[in-house]
């Protein structure tokens, strides 16, 4: 076997010289494999007699270093203190925690899942295609009233299209406000991953005599605590700031994309900000506007829509401190600073650096406490 380097491509002084393009043999397997390290030689040839000759033109690459180790970088979230997070900069909010996964299955579970799975599968299949069988049958009848009454078949689809395309969000029904208390009470002590699905906790809610028989005031009780519920999901603030940036990202790209739509449909122009409320928060601010949008801001005002953005952003960072105290013109007064700002406006300076004297900053003499500050 021809090797990559042989004794051919070394002259008499023991220089190396690299070989033509047609002097390779591309169909070597050596071209396409990586030199082992030495640590990775040493662990293959430990058992091996050490008087075996080497093979000609073979060059082993002992002096080749390890691959170097990585090492993960901390979590946004891990560097911020207690008071930088969402939570307690919103104590009266309710929490969202985050989703917590499910245990490893064992293999008679997994083969369980495998079947409920495929079962799952053909009943989906079979529903989408008496789905795709009733919409070709509607498209024939569209076609027949369309010629009938000597419109468009899209004239008959918009005027179906304003009957079904838009939907006021309806009020709790008794029956979800139930399957909501089923599920808290059964699934609360079970691991993930094993809860009871939506049809047995609809038929358990249905077989049992204590739910059937409940007065209007238990009723209405069952249909707020689900309003409470939604109210959570909704409102609620995630439990650090990574999520939070998570949700407005998710939520921005499909405000986005709905913008652009409503643009192509109506023709609407519009222009979007999104900028984060603290300066703690991780989101990215993002700016959009739908078609050319964005040379309206050079046109009129004669600066670039992101000169904007910043501003905005400057703007929504104050906002917090300015709705505690319902001023914007206070001045910090550290000689005084228990008379004349925490009992005249209720407020107090929250996160000043441990071993850092508190004074005004323009006092500090020191490179190592302004750094800290």
């Amino acid at each position: 076997m021809d090797h990559i380097f042989s004794v051919n491509n070394f002259d008499s002084n023991g220089d190396f010289t690299a070989p033509s393009f047609n002097e390779i043999n591309w169909e070597d397997p050596v071209l396409y494999t990586m030199p082992l390290t030495s640590k990775e030689l040493t662990t293959l040839t430990k058992d091996m007699p050490t008087n075996l000759p080497l093979l000609p033109g073979f060059i082993t690459h002992s002096s080749l270093p390890d691959p170097p180790t990585c090492t993960s970088s901390p979590h946004p979230s891990e560097t911020l203190t207690p008071n930088q997070t969402s939570p307690t900069r919103n104590p009266t909010q309710p929490v969202i925690h985050p989703w917590t996964p499910p245990p490893q299955l064992m293999d008679a579970q997994k083969a369980s899942w495998k079947i409920k799975r495929d079962q799952k599968r053909e009943a989906t299949k079979s529903l989408y295609d008496g789905i795709s069988e009733y919409l070709n049958e509607q498209r024939v009848k569209i076609e027949v009233l369309a010629r009938t009454h000597n419109v468009t078949p899209k004239h008959i689809n918009d005027i179906i299209s304003i009957h079904i395309n838009y939907h006021n969000s309806r009020k709790p029904q008794l029956i979800n406000a139930l399957i909501h208390a089923k599920a808290k009470e059964l699934n609360a002590d079970k691991p993930a991953g094993s809860h009871y699905m939506l049809a047995e906790l609809h038929e358990m809610v249905t077989n049992d005599p204590q739910m059937n028989k409940l007065m209007e005031e238990e009723k209405a009780a069952y249909i707020e605590a689900l309003n409470e519920h939604h109210n959570k999901k909704a409102l609620g603030v995630r439990v650090n700031n990574s999520t939070a940036a998570q949700d407005v990202v998710a939520i921005t790209e499909r405000l986005m994309k709905e913008l652009d739509d409503l643009h192509i449909w109506t023709g609407i122009y519009a222009t979007l900000f999104v900028v984060h409320g603290h300066i703690n928060d991780t989101i990215q601010s993002t700016m959009h506007g739908t078609d050319n949008t964005e040379d309206f801001w050079e046109d009129i005002y004669e600066y670039p829509m992101a000169d904007f953005l910043h501003q905005y952003e400057q703007w929504a960072c104050i906002q917090n401190q300015i709705a505690v105290t319902s001023k914007k013109d206070i001045a910090m007064n550290y000689h005084n600073y228990e008379t004349a700002i925490i009992k005249t406006y209720g407020v107090c300076l929250v996160g000043w650096p441990h071993g850092v004297n508190f004074i005004s900053p323009s006092n500090i003499g020191t490179v190592g406490n302004i750094q800290k500050l």
